[in-house]
């Protein structure tokens, strides 16, 4: 699991890229996440997922955790390039 993050004005990304897993590197989602929001004013936050080739539970449960960074500072939230399998996931 690789992560690159990038703020512009008060929009970040975090592009996202490997099997969201569970394992030693699923932490660097929410790691990210975390450090975008206490660096930065931020009242939008856009998870690019296009290069995301697999998800279980634990990877859909970081995407929470940063659903939930995003919620409490009133940021909104979007994912970008969602797969089929994700997003029945997600639903």
């Amino acid at each position: 699991m690789s992560v690159r993050s990038n703020v512009e004005n008060e929009m970040a990304i975090l592009e996202l890229e490997g099997t969201l897993t569970l394992g030693p590197l699923l932490r660097t989602v929410r790691d990210a996440a975390r450090e975008l929001f206490n660096q930065n004013s931020i009242n939008c936050l856009v998870v690019q997922v296009a290069k995301v080739t697999l998800v279980d539970s634990a990877g859909l449960g970081e995407l929470t955790v940063v659903y939930s960074f995003a919620a409490k500072r009133n940021a909104k939230i979007a994912l970008v390039g969602v797969s089929p399998n994700l997003r029945a996931m997600l639903e």
